[in-house]
Parts: structure tokens; C-alpha cells; sequence
């Protein structure tokens, strides 16, 4: 009877090949809540702005994305592949809240480059990720700090 139970009070999710391997050491995929901290080389991002990447996924088999950027909720999906660290994200849609033109400037800027995303690295023990938008981690990137795993 308690085998039972235990078989059965497991989720679907923790059933899944990528949410049993996540682990940061084993499998990257980078699951987790996550602060952008740098846009390339520069300097600290001005505002709070935060990623969530799920283990749960949509319809289409995509995993499900959403944050909080500089004024508005956004949401999104990603197609990632772990084996060769690669993420790419499908257009990103967002609430409609009005803010103050140099916000929404830089939240445009950033919807803009979450949509070029084509792959990904994990450092300092997936405590940092980093998305660039060439597949062979080459060109634009943007660093993010992990806040919290999921």
C-alpha cells in the first residue's frame, strides 16, 4: 500500500527525461528563475528584470518561459536542446502597462533580444546563465544570476 502511494504521488513532470536529469552538474537545462544582470561587456542593467524558464511545457512541446521585465509581465516558449545548448525562443508577448518612455525603451530593447536567443551556457555551477544569440555562444549576449530553481 505505501509503494503505491509513493508511485502515485509523483507529478508528471518528475517523470520527465529533462526534469529527472536538470540537475546543473548533469544535464544544464537551465530551469530556473534568474536576474538579468549584464547586456555583453557593460555595465550593470539599470532596472530589475526576471526570467523564468519552466520544466513545464505547452502543447507544442515547448518549454514555458515568463518574467517581469522593467513595467510589464512577459511571457513566452523555448525549444532547448541540453546536448548541444541551445535555446531559442519564440516571439515574446507581454501585458500592456504604460511606463516611462526610457523603461519601455529598454524593455522593447530587451523583447528584442530574448527573441534572437539561440543558445546558452551555464557557469559557476548553474549560478549564471548566459544566452547569446549565435548557436556557437558567439556574438550578443546577456547574463543572467540564478535566484531560484524550479
Amino acid at each position: 500500500m505505501m509503494l503505491s502511494s509513493i508511485m502515485f504521488s509523483c507529478k508528471e513532470k518528475d517523470l520527465s527525461p529533462d526534469y529527472l536529469f536538470s540537475s546543473k552538474e548533469a544535464n544544464p537545462v537551465p530551469f530556473g528563475r534568474y536576474e538579468l544582470k549584464t547586456y555583453n561587456n557593460s555595465s550593470a542593467v539599470p532596472y530589475d528584470v526576471v526570467l523564468e524558464i519552466k520544466p513545464e511545457k505547452d502543447s507544442g512541446g515547448r518549454y514555458l518561459i515568463n518574467g517581469k521585465s522593467v513595467v510589464n509581465f512577459y511571457f513566452s516558449s523555448a525549444q532547448i536542446k541540453s546536448d548541444g545548448k541551445t535555446l531559442q525562443i519564440s516571439e515574446v508577448a507581454s501585458t500592456k502597462i504604460s511606463g516611462h518612455e526610457a523603461e519601455l525603451k529598454f524593455e522593447k530593447d530587451y523583447y528584442h533580444r530574448l527573441a534572437k536567443v539561440k543558445s546558452f551556457k551555464t557557469q559557476l555551477n548553474g549560478t549564471s546563465l548566459i544566452l547569446y544569440q549565435n548557436e556557437n555562444h558567439g556574438g550578443q549576449f546577456m547574463t543572467f544570476r540564478l535566484l531560484e530553481d524550479l
